[in-house]
């Protein structure tokens, strides 16, 4: 086994971005997959090659603004892997080996980055993904595990089947809102990015007391 470390302006960048559609079957949309690297935190792209063929991949992110246990941490993401445990091993550890010299010390994943671009695995299948959540192969969780890590952060998912948008409930807090200056109205796609930059303030604030929340440009966010 041998690992290629590559970047997005590299020739052989086109390695790692191939690896998903050597793992899954033609009827899944790579739309559905991960989505894109995080320029403004990545480090280094990762691709395992087995016997020439690249089986494997992921990217390692430096988050100046990332901490955990008010520590430096790094963070692992856009991983794929085919279902062999060395390979996983291989990998993994490259990664963390780099993450060390980078004097982070911990080493979370998945995460492109930070928590707005994708972050965590599926742990079941139960019911179909919805909007947003990742898909992936669930032995990646297996694989994680395998290698030494422990969860750090559970997400749960629920349908509610009595919640229509003219429960009592829900039109209560919208006249509570409109009472306090709050406006309320679709987005306008004609005027998107302009939208965008509106939204940005408010957005970070309400997220910021998220769990591992990093702080992000209103560049990369409209991005």
């Amino acid at each position: 086994m041998e690992i290629l470390k590559t970047k997005p302006d590299d020739d052989q960048f086109h390695l790692f971005e191939n690896v998903p559609m050597e793992l899954y079957p033609m009827d899944i949309s790579l739309n559905q997959l991960a989505k894109g690297i995080n320029q403004e935190f990545l480090h280094t792209c990762y691709v395992l090659l087995k016997e020439g063929k690249a089986v494997a991949r992921a990217a390692l992110y430096n988050n100046p603004f990332l901490l955990y246990s008010k520590k430096k941490t790094a963070c692992i993401g856009n991983y794929e892997c085919i279902n062999d445990g060395d390979c996983a091993d291989v990998l993994l550890q490259t990664a963390a080996n780099d993450a060390k010299e980078l004097g982070a010390a911990f080493l979370i994943g998945p995460m492109n980055g930070s928590t707005w671009n994708d972050y965590r695995f599926s742990s079941h299948r139960i019911h179909p993904g919805f909007l947003l959540e990742p898909y992936h192969h669930l032995y990646y969780n297996d694989q994680f595990l395998q290698f030494g890590y422990k969860p750090v952060a559970r997400y749960v998912s629920n349908i509610d089947y009595d919640m229509y948008h003219d429960d009592a409930n829900i039109l209560q807090t919208e006249a509570d809102l409109i009472a306090k200056g709050v406006n309320i109205r679709s987005i306008q796609t004609e005027n998107y990015e302009q939208e965008l930059k509106k939204l940005y303030p408010f957005i970070c604030d309400a997220f910021k007391t998220n769990f591992l929340y990093t702080q992000v440009s209103e560049k990369s966010f409209i991005s």
